[in-house]
């Protein structure tokens, strides 16, 4: 029996570039189970420090749930709960991967690749694949199972803010995101300047700020990674108003992974991101179905874009390695001031012992959510003397009550287009 460390896997993968061409057989043959099949939830015990090091549990389950499958795996180690958390969801996630097979079959002499090699059949099925059984005979008969790598290959990078200095440690460089987000909910405006972060291994990041280079002061812990992607495709403009399935958008993903939702889930708040677009602003949009085409790559369908006022983001459109956020709970305030909107700063990413640091970043943010709608709804209507009367509102109906035939039909026009715009921004 040999131990092989998933980090190693990680390393470029073998290209089988010969392989057995049999009779009446395939060159390769490709196998996806059902959903129902592998498990729709994954549950880790463990020991957390934090809890006087009682036993804890971390669960992860998908949205979308076919079975009532359950991964079950007891991990007699002290481990901080995040770290639990991205484990449980690796396993989930490898589980669910999993599902699509290969078989091949090698030349007897084909000896350098062995189980628990992570190859790739160019003109075969895309992705990377890890050998789980070889049967040696005239001709080495191989299994293999996809495989997502633990480790992300774009680590070392630094992405979505602009330096302004020399950068901190190669040992902690995390992915960074400041955003300077539009009004999308009921929260206050100041709070949609905002911040996320992802590293491997990841560790609790604090994010802090300063007007000058020295005195930085703290101003959010980032107790969890944030789902970061890069897009591999460019993304133009799309429609407003309705769910758009002509244009996919498809994203590499390091962590986490991305659920379908119901139309009335999305309409309400759900599977929301935020996009940098060409133009620099973030447009946020929202998507309904999630297909994970390749290891860590993903394929988003039924978009519901510009949302919260963004169609000028959406409008200028998004280049290939635009960087995409998932908004969830692991995306949070950076707590400006309201003297503080649209000041440009100097921000850091550290530790949370302090260990590493990186950057500085020079951002600025919080105008965008104080940015007024444009107006929309107006209408007016010509009196008895000829003078036209504005409405008295948005929602306000032009008087028709002896106007011309012409102005009355124009008036029922209006306010039928009316319905039909869509809030936009300056």
């Amino acid at each position: 029996m040999r131990f092989r460390s998933r980090m190693r896997t990680s390393l470029p993968a073998l290209p089988v570039e010969i392989l057995v061409d049999r009779e009446d057989e395939p060159l390769w043959q490709e196998t996806r189970g059902h959903d129902s099949d592998f498990a729709a939830e994954a549950l880790l015990s463990f020991y957390n420090p934090d809890l006087d090091y009682e036993q804890a549990s971390a669960r992860s389950h998908r949205v979308a749930q076919s079975t009532i499958r359950i991964i079950q795996q007891h991990l007699t180690a002290v481990v901080p709960e995040e770290t639990a958390l991205a484990a449980n969801e690796a396993l989930l996630r490898d589980n669910r991967i999993a599902r699509r097979s290969i078989r091949f079959l090698l030349p007897p002499n084909e000896m350098r690749i062995q189980t628990g090699d992570i190859v790739t059949l160019p003109g075969g099925p895309r992705g990377r694949f890890l050998i789980t059984r070889v049967e040696d005979g005239d001709a080495r008969r191989v299994e293999a199972r996809e495989f997502a790598a633990s480790v992300d290959r774009s680590a070392g990078t630094v992405t979505g803010a602009k330096p302004s200095g020399e950068g901190g440690s190669n040992l902690f460089s995390p992915v960074v995101q400041l955003m300077d987000l539009p009004r999308f909910d009921g929260s206050d405006p100041s709070s949609f300047a905002r911040g996320a972060a992802f590293a491997k291994p990841w560790t609790t990041i604090g994010l802090s700020s300063s007007a000058t280079s020295e005195g930085y002061k703290g101003r959010v812990l980032l107790d969890r990674p944030a789902r970061i992607g890069s897009l591999t495709c460019a993304l133009a403009a799309g429609v407003v108003g309705r769910f758009d399935w002509s244009l996919p958008l498809e994203l590499d993903l390091p962590y986490g992974g991305r659920a379908s939702a119901p139309a009335t889930s999305v309409l309400n708040g759900a599977n929301l991101m935020a996009l940098l677009s060409v133009n620099g602003a973030w447009e946020v949009l929202a998507f309904r179905e999630a297909e994970e085409v390749e290891s860590g790559r993903w394929a988003l369908h039924g978009l519901l874009r510009a949302l919260a006022g963004t169609e000028d983001a959406m409008l200028s459109g998004a280049a290939v390695g635009s960087a995409v956020v998932l908004l969830d709970e692991a995306v949070k305030p950076l707590g400006l001031g309201s003297d503080e909107m649209d000041l440009r700063l100097n921000w850091i990413a550290e530790t949370a012992s302090s260990a590493g640091k990186a950057g500085p970043f020079a951002f600025e943010g919080g105008l965008r959510a104080l940015t007024p709608l444009a107006p929309v709804h107006i209408r007016c209507a010509r009196n008895d003397d000829g003078v036209k009367v504005p409405g008295s509102g948005a929602g306000a109906t032009a008087p028709t009550t002896g106007s011309p035939p012409k102005f009355r039909w124009m008036s029922r026009l209006n306010a039928t287009a009316s319905r039909l715009w869509t809030v936009t921004r300056f």
